[in-house]
């Protein structure tokens, strides 16, 4: 078996506290944490529902900016980290025949 080729990226993780947030609102809220600006990228979000969290991927130059682009986009946040994106090239991946 070959091992993969792990490629890796710095990135922001906010964590956003979504207290008695009812299922079908989760993804608009979602959304609006996806429509941040420039100069910050959003990448994916990750609802943890049992938890009333959901955490949120970015790109973007420093914390600060990833804060205020989330603040003018309406949900806020509550933290933003430092992280580590670490993927593996899909094609070094076995594959099944």
């Amino acid at each position: 078996m070959q091992i993969p080729a792990l490629t890796s990226a710095p990135l922001w993780l906010s964590e956003h506290y979504w207290p008695d947030l009812a299922d079908g609102l989760v993804l608009t809220q979602t959304q609006r944490t996806a429509m941040v600006g420039r100069p910050v990228r959003w990448l994916a979000t990750i609802v943890v529902p049992g938890q009333q969290t959901a955490f949120g991927l970015f790109t973007g130059p420093s914390s600060r900016d990833v804060e205020r682009a989330l603040l003018a986009a309406g949900p806020g946040v509550d933290r933003v980290s430092a992280a580590w994106r670490v993927t593996a090239d899909d094609h070094e991946l076995p594959r099944r025949t």
